[in-house]
């Protein structure tokens, strides 16, 4: 067979031509796409910052936002309602030295029906919130200190290159607990030893700070555990009544239970019983339940506190309590800041369970004064000599207590809370002990006092490290 066509199919001359030509048309696209991407990349990476430069000044916005908000004041001009009564708007396209940017920040009250699955909190409406207040929410009456902050940060503004990010976080202001009393008892024990001949003053009706009758609702003097104390087989209400003196209980005033909120009580006479002060000792329960003052109440809000306040607690233990004389620590160590009136702050120190209740946690002698929010949790108190604080002493935890020593004088104006959380504490132990002739001092008479004061707790509330950041997101 002649296979004449075996050598032509064979031979493979002029092949590398067309495949080189191939190859090139091939490597040619490769090369103009590849050419085409690396010169997107510039613009890509500059997209990139610009976008993240935008973000970063939304985050500077937050916390400019947050500063102001901290240190707005709880009523008037610059607090949160009246930002709110104002539109809502905090600054517009602000400028940032030294950044090509500007940002918008907006604040909205937490009042919209679907507001709660972005603070993660019951809103004021009708989702199911029952610490509001008498006030429904609108959006200009923010009354659970809860709102959610809207902040654009914007780069290159009014050129083609514009561009913006928003961030949304929910701002909120811890809520004091309620304090229905000038003294309250929550806990599980409400022992008194008043002194005797000790002059022991409590009023639940509200003063200012500089001894002026204030505007603030009428409280009652003490408020105690509801039930029976298992230990005397009587009530709590009825063993403070009996642990106080005649006097002391004539000198009380505060709210009178007997009749419709919110009248007071009528000081009484030392020659007359029964003493109308017994009126204004009341135990938790007469109280609506958003007025009580309970245990977790006390404990939720301490646990936010320490949440907020980080690292700054002063430990104590039987080897090493906490000595201050005259408003300075004893141990260089351990700096102590009790606050002022006009820069209150938050004091949290940490005890250690004392069964013995042998060992004073906190000494302060000579001349102290305070003002905020003075936390002792699993820690007692002895005052000596001349006490001042304006604000909230709340102590909490196992065989605590404060004791007023001999020849102390004390005033304090806001709330006293003692919150004892063991049953079986060591007999002879008390929450409130004053001991024989301590006294107060002022030009007409010699006590130790407590005042109701709204003008305080104001103050206290308006604490900035109160107010933190719970939600952030990029919308």
């Amino acid at each position: 067979m002649n296979r004449w066509w075996i050598p032509t199919v064979i031979n493979r001359r002029g092949v590398a031509l067309p495949l080189a030509l191939f190859a090139l048309v091939m490597l040619s696209g490769l090369l103009l796409a590849f050419l085409t991407m690396s010169g997107m990349e510039p613009t890509i990476a500059a997209n990139l910052s610009d976008i993240t430069r935008a973000r970063y000044i939304g985050d500077a916005a937050v916390e400019w936002a947050y500063d102001r908000l901290a240190a707005a004041p709880l009523t008037g001009s610059g607090s949160w309602n009246d930002i709110l009564a104002k539109g809502g708007t905090m600054a517009t396209n602000q400028a940032i030295p030294g950044v090509l940017g500007t940002f918008t920040v907006t604040m909205r009250n937490d009042n919209q029906p679907v507001d709660n699955q972005i603070t993660g909190l019951a809103a004021c409406n009708a989702q199911g919130a029952t610490d509001c207040g008498p006030l429904l929410p609108t959006s200009t009456n923010d009354n659970n200190f809860v709102v959610i902050v809207t902040a654009t940060g914007t780069l290159n503004g009014g050129t083609p290159n514009q561009v913006q990010r928003q961030i949304q976080v929910v701002v909120r202001r811890i809520g004091l607990p309620p304090l229905p009393g000038a003294v309250n008892f929550p806990g599980v024990q409400a022992d008194i030893n008043p002194g005797g001949t000790a002059h022991l003053h409590v009023n639940g009706v509200d003063y200012n700070r500089n001894g002026s009758l204030g505007t603030g609702p009428l409280k009652f003097g003490y408020t105690v555990p509801s039930g029976i104390n298992p230990a005397t087989g009587t009530t709590f209400e009825a063993q403070v009544e009996n642990n106080l003196t005649r006097h002391d209980k004539n000198e009380m005033t505060g709210r009178d239970q007997r009749k419709p909120c919110c009248v007071a009580i009528a000081r009484g006479s030392d020659n007359t019983c029964p003493c109308e002060g017994e009126y204004s000792i009341v135990p938790q329960s007469v109280l609506p339940s958003n007025e009580q003052l309970t245990p977790q109440k006390i404990a939720d809000f301490i646990s936010q506190v320490k949440a907020q306040i980080g690292g700054n607690t002063i430990k104590v233990n039987p080897a090493k309590p906490l000595v201050v004389n005259s408003g300075t620590s004893a141990d260089p160590s351990v700096p102590v800041n009790l606050g002022t009136v006009s820069k209150p702050t938050i004091t949290y120190i940490q005890g250690t369970p004392d069964p013995t209740d042998r060992y004073t946690s906190v000494a302060l002698n000579g001349n102290t004064s305070g003002a905020g929010i003075l936390i002792l949790e699993d820690a007692d108190m002895a005052i000596s000599g001349t006490f001042r604080w304006d604000g909230i002493i709340l102590i909490t935890g196992k065989n605590v207590g404060v004791t007023f020593k001999q020849g102390s004088r004390a005033f304090i104006y806001g709330g006293l809370v003692v919150d004892e959380t063991d049953k079986t504490e060591r007999a002879g132990s008390y929450e409130m002990l004053i001991e024989a002739n301590a006294h107060g001092d002022s030009s007409v008479d010699q006590f130790t006092t407590f005042y109701s004061s709204q003008q305080n707790l104001n103050m206290v509330q308006g604490i900035g490290s109160l107010v933190k950041v719970t939600t952030w997101r990029e919308i």
